[in-house]
């Protein structure tokens, strides 16, 4: 270990002037003395603090300076002393610093996974949160990781990007993105700005709809088993297809439908009748044509398990 060599050698130069001169002789060699003590002094601060900071480990540094009887100056360090006691405590209760570390350094790896897209799902923070609960990190340190790592992404932040996504597929209120944007990016937007951005995209969803009393509303997005994408939607108006829900399409799309319902029916249904009402109008797409009733009835209770495990 080449920091304790260069300190053995120098205590060895420093020690040799008190074993081969007395007191007044020594004084012709005071500037030597007085450096070479400098540098045993700075030595000894950088061993003590490598074992402090884990870069030094205790017991290799000890046995090796014990070798040549210089390891009193750490039995003499309190703080040496302290790390000492704090070590066998921890080790008591089951407390590793270097797994701690790698802990940490594992968040680190995870914080950056998720942030690689720019965008924070609202699954990826649960496993976020999951991770720093299962390993006792707490919310303040849980911060500062992630303000760290999510400065590294600033350069590729894209507002109607993310704004898109929170509105779209987790269908949150301008509010909550409002809330999302400060708190996940640390970024300040106005309200109307995010109503400016989300009312664009409203209009997009509902291209195609007959929509005669008034406006529409994008209230949920399911994506059912990766296979279709399917937006429930609000209108103002009256449905007069007969059932609970009309149906709609973007022209050319064949992986996404709109099943639109009433805000009348929407406020006197919860969740599990929209689940039933989702599920009716994806059967009624997949049977129309032949609108075969026992294909209906066959299809109904899968389809609905899927809907719900994705609403």
């Amino acid at each position: 270990m080449k920091l304790v060599e260069d300190y053995t050698r120098v205590k060895n130069e420093h020690s040799i002037f008190f074993k081969n001169y007395n007191a007044k002789e020594r004084i012709k060699y005071s500037d030597e003395i007085i450096s070479l003590k400098r540098k045993v002094d700075e030595f000894e601060s950088r061993i003590v603090q490598g074992i402090l900071n884990y870069t030094l480990d205790y017991t290799r540094v000890y046995n090796d300076l014990s070798k040549n009887e210089l390891h009193g100056f750490l039995k003499d360090n309190v703080e040496v002393s302290r790390f000492l006691t704090n070590q066998k405590i921890s080790h008591s209760i089951g407390y590793n610093k270097n797994e701690r570390n790698q802990i940490i350094e594992n968040f680190k790896k995870l914080c950056e996974d998720v942030w690689e897209d720019y965008l924070i799902t609202s699954e990826e923070r649960d496993v976020l949160n999951q991770f720093c609960r299962d390993n006792f990190i707490d919310k303040t340190q849980q911060f500062l990781i992630e303000q760290e790592v999510s400065k590294r992404f600033n350069d590729g932040f894209n507002l109607i990007k993310v704004v898109e996504y929170y509105y779209i597929n987790e269908n949150h209120s301008d509010v909550k993105i409002q809330n999302i944007l400060e708190k996940e990016y640390k970024k300040k937007i106005l309200v109307d700005r995010i109503s400016s951005i989300t009312s664009k995209l409203n209009d997009e969803v509902s291209v195609g709809l007959d929509i005669s009393d008034g406006g529409s509303k994008l209230i949920k997005t399911i994506n059912y088993n990766d296979l279709i994408t399917i937006y429930l939607i609000v209108v103002d108006g009256e449905i007069t297809s007969g059932f609970e829900f009309e149906i709609g399409y973007n022209e050319g799309e064949n992986d996404s439908i709109k099943i639109m319902i009433s805000d009348k029916k929407h406020k006197t249904s919860d969740e599990s009748r929209l689940i039933d009402i989702i599920t009716d109008g994806l059967c009624y797409n997949l049977c129309s044509g032949s609108m075969n009733l026992r294909q209906f009835l066959e299809q109904k209770s899968i389809i609905r398990e899927g809907i719900q495990s994705s609403f």
